[in-house]
């Protein structure tokens, strides 16, 4: 049975000058945005088992307006971390889970569903390189284990831009 792994860029967030980046929290369009992307998950992906999301304040946010009822957990390193500290997150998944969802940031998340791709030039990985707009999803499915999860290994599913 396929793993699937989700890459959820977080929602529009607010650029107030005086709050420190990890506190900045959703706009209005991005809370809209959050809750879109939950139902296009709940229609569209298998079921959740579980979440790895940014501390950030935004990407917490939209895991809660999401609905995402999965246990999370909250590692610094997809705050400020690249792809190589994706990867390394994910790979630390146990085997008892199915379905694993992360939320980062731009150019994080892109960067990882494309460095992920078997198929770089398929149309979805194209759209990716295209853009990856906030609350943008990613699907991707591969076999193993999330440890011997490697770059160029996964095939990217679906594509989606809530808006």
């Amino acid at each position: 049975m396929p793993r699937t792994l989700i890459l959820l860029r977080h929602a529009k967030a607010e650029h107030p000058m005086t709050i420190d980046d990890r506190q900045r929290s959703l706009a209005d369009r991005g809370v809209r945005e959050a809750a879109e992307a939950g139902d296009w998950l709940r229609e569209h992906a298998p079921k959740v088992d579980r979440v790895l999301c940014s501390p950030a304040a935004r990407t917490r946010q939209t895991l809660e307006t999401a609905e995402i009822l999965a246990p999370a957990e909250f590692p610094s390193a997809l705050y400020m971390g690249g792809e190589d500290d994706y990867l390394e997150q994910v790979k630390e998944t146990g085997a008892e889970v199915q379905t694993l969802l992360v939320i980062g940031h731009e150019p994080t998340v892109s960067g990882t569903a494309i460095a992920l791709a078997a198929d770089k030039e398929s149309d979805l990985a194209r759209e990716i390189r295209h853009g990856y707009p906030t609350s943008g999803i990613t699907v991707l499915t591969f076999h193993g284990e999330w440890e011997a999860l490697r770059w160029n290994s996964a095939n990217i599913t679906a594509f989606h831009a809530p808006h």
